[in-house]
């Protein structure tokens, strides 16, 4: 339907990117179960990612990022 009213859509970048995405969160999730012996740990891991992630739009890396660069500055 979208190709028929000439929309373009980017399935291939969208289907890689998903991809990515969960294999990084299931490489996470391998990586923190293996370190603490729980499985449990492991999904606790990348579920509290995925909230935390989604939670604040973003807007928690670039305060992190803006935190340490101002230390860095006063120093």
């Amino acid at each position: 339907m979208l190709q028929c009213k000439g929309g373009v859509f980017p399935s291939a970048s969208y289907l890689g990117g998903a991809f990515i995405s969960a294999l990084c969160l299931g490489s996470m999730g391998m990586l923190v179960s293996n370190l603490s012996n729980s499985t449990i740990i492991g999904y606790m891991a990348t579920i509290g990612y995925l909230i935390f992630n989604h939670d604040d739009h973003g807007r928690i890396h670039e305060e992190l990022l803006l935190d340490v660069d101002d230390k860095q500055q006063l120093q």
